[in-house]
């Protein structure tokens, strides 16, 4: 086994920071792509030589956790390194280092392929740069395995009308920015999370969580994530995320998102993630009240999936 190799080295700035005082979901993401193509250039796929093959980097299954927050200021480090690789998919390890605690903050396991930059069809990775990665492959450690998600191969791509028979609320319709998609128009992965941060809120208001609300003290952090990216859609598209309770478990949430295109009505990404009720002043997760419990179990979604 191999170490890490430092691929993105920044700060967080003020505005990638939500109402909780941390750095929101979405700038993880943004990062952990950002230090995506930089790993790439270490193995040969560095950003002109991809454009010289009309391919790019593209994400299709990813795993994420959030181990700790990181506020306004603080400066990180991300590393990375192969987990297992092939011609079809590379399965890249990353985590996020706060430099200043020396903690790591999150971790991403991401499935990663070569696509065309128009079509989206995945391509070959070299027979020899597939024997290289082997060569250089990293163990995933504990702290980054999933505990709180499903790691069960994905459903059959969901319908609308499928989302209509399990009730699942809309918490999200809006256009895919320019700001979140590649240099060929295709929204990257921090455009699904965007949607999602932007959303969540609708939906624990259509859950009618009655906990305690925020000007008391309260709010919300997600723990877990895992994407499944089904297909991308374009600069401009529009994007409806629906979305249903799965589970309570003790201090934590789990819920799924299905999100598609709003045009089209196909599916875009499934996504299962694990969140946390959280006391602004303590920075510790809280378990819901009795009653918040009893009301979430009453609306959980029997075999909902990612």
């Amino acid at each position: 086994m191999t170490e890490l190799v430092e691929v993105l080295r920044s700060a967080v700035n003020t505005w990638e920071c939500d109402e909780m005082g941390h750095m929101n979901v979405r700038f993880y993401v943004t990062r952990s792509v950002e230090a995506l193509f930089s790993f790439g250039q270490t193995f040969g796929l560095g950003p002109q030589t991809l454009r010289d093959r009309q391919q790019t980097l593209a994400i299709k299954d990813q795993h994420i956790r959030f181990l700790r927050e990181v506020h306004p200021g603080v400066p990180f480090l991300i590393c990375a390194g192969v987990i297992s690789a092939d011609e079809h998919n590379i399965t890249m390890y990353q985590e996020l280092t706060n430099l200043i605690s020396g903690q790591v903050s999150a971790t991403f396991v991401s499935d990663v392929y070569l696509a065309d930059v128009e079509s989206r069809t995945p391509a070959l990775f070299d027979k020899a740069l597939v024997e290289q990665l082997q060569q250089q492959r990293v163990e995933l450690p504990d702290y980054a395995k999933p505990r709180g998600i499903s790691t069960a191969a994905p459903r059959p791509t969901p319908t609308l009308d499928e989302a209509d028979k399990l009730g699942l609320f809309q918490i999200y319709q809006g256009l895919v920015n320019k700001a979140d998609t590649d240099a060929y128009g295709f929204m990257q992965p921090q455009g699904y999370m965007g949607s999602l941060a932007n959303g969540i809120t609708h939906f624990f208001i259509a859950l009618k969580d009655q906990q305690k609300p925020r000007d008391e003290g309260m709010g919300g952090a997600a723990l877990e994530y895992r994407f499944v990216y089904r297909q991308a859609p374009q600069a401009g598209d529009i994007v409806v995320v629906r979305s249903g309770l799965k589970g309570v478990l003790g201090k934590a949430t789990n819920f799924c998102h299905w999100m598609f295109n709003g045009e089209s009505g196909e599916c875009i990404a499934t996504v299962e993630a694990v969140a946390v009720s959280f006391d602004l002043t303590t920075r510790k997760a809280v378990e819901p009240s009795p009653e918040s419990r009893d009301n979430m179990m009453k609306k959980t979604v029997v075999g909902l999936s990612l």
